[in-house]
């Protein structure tokens, strides 16, 4: 089985009605894509026994030898992908004596009820990978040339089990594929696509786009020997898409922007602060969200008012007069005086119009964004396209990013 053609069916209601996003199938499809397996179809199924077992059939039917479910393995009665599973195999469920292990260590008790004891059957003569971060084992059904794969849907459960299925999946498949992401930002997806048309039609590398929003990922991709050889092989090609976009590319690789700026503050042991106005503490926000964020972060303010840029960071009343608190000038005295307030090596003010309407006779989207390093000032004017809450994502964005560049170039 060398060539493997597999669909990712997401099992809930949940999805269908749109409570929850469904981040699961864009990172199975991108992990399979890296070991050269073939996503063809992405389906989503409600609660629903016969519909579970229809969509597992329909992907098998139309020629795929390997279906990854996602969803529906928890304690309660609508969870009911396995038992569904089961019965489209014609499988038993056992008691598997291991599961309740682990099932007793991952609650730390031993008093197992009922409902969570139910996770701890295995379908008869299927394998079961551990769930270490959760309480539902995930499955493996081989038959008749029909790999079948049942995986939590809890991403933190998800994404550290699916190094053991990439394992399992290895056996069938001798393809490797090897990937590079370039990540730019201000330009639009428009833009990058017409710049790189006819890289888009080449067939190997192959190439792919990524809108994210705040920026685009660009996706390099070869089939090769081993990740030396992929290596070699894309350099002309990256060199090609340097050449015509590069201005735009501020990082290679899946870390995001707060990540690398949170490294470059690390290594230099400075502190950041931030002043915010139109995003509302937003870029604060994503910063604080990685972990061990209080190493680098030192404090910040909201500043959404005139009078609070004046009273908490300095602001000349006269500056906002005479240039409008949507100003090159108000972020350069917002950054400074938010300086002399924290004493942080780093400062970042973001001060701007995120719509829908305009402001001072300003359009939506016009967005001022000031950095302070040590003693340098640095500001950058951008005019933002998007609604409200992509005006103040992107401006959040462009002010890490901003402040990522200056350290990184110093």
């Amino acid at each position: 089985m060398k060539d493997l053609r597999c669909e990712i069916i997401c099992v809930g209601s949940e999805i269908l009605l749109g409570d929850i996003v469904n981040t699961n199938s864009r990172f199975i499809a991108r992990e399979l894509a890296s070991m050269g397996v073939g996503v063809y179809y992405h389906t989503s199924v409600g609660d629903n026994f016969n519909r579970i077992i229809d969509s597992i059939d329909t992907a098998f039917k139309r020629g795929m030898n390997v279906v990854i479910t996602t969803g529906g393995l928890g304690p309660t009665d609508d969870d009911i992908t396995k038992e569904a599973s089961s019965k489209y195999f014609g499988k038993n469920l056992i008691l598997n004596e291991d599961c309740v292990k682990d099932l007793k260590q991952v609650l730390k008790t031993s008093d197992i009820t009922e409902a969570n004891l139910k996770q701890a059957y295995v379908p008869e003569d299927c394998d079961y990978i551990k769930n270490d971060f959760g309480t539902a084992p995930g499955i493996i059904f081989e038959c008749d040339g029909k790999i079948l794969i049942n995986l939590p849907g809890p991403p933190r459960e998800l994404y550290k089990m699916f190094d053991k299925v990439k394992i399992y999946l290895g056996k069938f498949t001798d393809k490797k594929y090897y990937s590079e992401i370039l990540k730019l930002s201000e330009v639009e997806e428009g833009d990058i696509n017409k710049d790189l048309t006819d890289l888009f039609q080449s067939k190997s590398p192959t190439l792919g786009i990524y809108s994210k929003g705040d920026h685009i990922d660009l996706r390099i991709t070869v089939e090769c020997k081993n990740d030396f050889d992929g290596k070699n092989l894309i350099v002309p090609f990256k060199e090609e898409i340097y050449k015509r976009v590069g201005e735009f590319i501020f990082s290679e690789g899946t870390e995001e922007i707060e990540e690398l700026l949170y490294s470059e503050l690390l290594k230099r042991d400075f502190k950041i602060s931030f002043g915010e106005s139109c995003t509302g503490g937003m870029a604060s926000s994503r910063f604080v969200n990685l972990s061990g964020a209080s190493k680098c972060f030192n404090e910040s303010f909201v500043t959404y008012s005139n009078e609070a840029k004046i009273n908490n960071l300095g602001v000349s009343r006269e500056v906002i007069e005479k240039f409008g608190a949507v100003s090159s000038e108000t972020a350069r005295e917002m950054v400074e005086g938010l300086s002399r307030k924290t004493h942080s090596e780093v400062c970042v003010s973001i001060t701007g119009v995120a719509g829908p309407n305009g402001s001072e006779n300003k359009p939506a989207g016009l967005v001022y964004i000031g950095v302070k390093v040590l003693d340098k000032v640095y500001v950058k004017k951008f005019n933002f396209l998007g609604d409200r809450d992509l005006v103040r994502r992107r401006s959040s964005f462009e002010a890490l990013k901003a402040a990522y560049m200056i350290l990184k170039n110093l």
